[in-house]
């Protein structure tokens, strides 16, 4: 079977596993979700439209999302815009298992004139793309999960490095107890 929604406004960004549960910190294991997946991309919203199909194949539970959208936010006092920002994700479910991949892609201007040093740099209309993947195993009591993601702007003279980043999380459930690990997982 078959479900359609859509939506446009102010929508959350779509690049995460736990991307609906950004502002809301009792459905993850963590104070705060891992910063070095989490604050790649300096904005959580954006003004856009979506539409998302629930899929069923099977005991697989499909929902597949499409997006477009632009944002403008400031960053440690530097403007970042977004333009024609549009991707597509898919989260599948099956029993215990939840998992996730998402790409994005976008025009991205950054305003760094206000330093001469970095002004040189300002991107500007640079091509960005973003991929997530992630993993989740929770039975109620074990709870297993990874993300990694990547970010690659292409900028005057290639100097914005690539950024992966991922995470590996173990925990097990003690009624309303949950002692877990975090290990985190950068390239450079």
């Amino acid at each position: 079977s078959t479900a359609k929604s859509s939506r446009a406004g102010r929508l959350v960004l779509p690049f995460y596993l736990h991307s609906q549960y950004l502002n809301v910190g009792y459905a993850y294991p963590w104070v705060e979700l891992p910063t070095e997946v989490y604050d790649t991309i300096p904005a959580d919203t954006m003004e856009g439209i979506d539409a998302t199909w629930n899929i069923n194949t099977g005991n697989i539970n499909h929902k597949l999302n499409v997006f477009w959208g632009s944002l403008e936010t400031e960053a440690g006092g530097v403007l970042f815009e977004s333009d024609h920002q549009h991707g597509i994700n898919l989260r599948s479910t099956l029993g215990n298992w939840t998992s996730w991949l998402g790409y994005a892609t976008t025009l991205i201007s950054v305003d760094l004139s206000a330093n001469p040093v970095t002004a040189p740099f300002s991107p500007d209309r640079a091509y960005a793309h973003f991929i997530g993947t992630g993993l989740q195993y929770d039975n109620g009591s074990l709870v297993l999960m990874g993300e990694a993601t990547e970010l690659k702007i292409s900028t005057p003279g290639n100097w914005f490095p690539r950024l992966p980043a991922g995470y590996l999380m173990a925990g097990y459930r003690f009624g309303k107890l949950m002692p877990h690990v975090t290990w985190l997982l950068l390239k450079s």
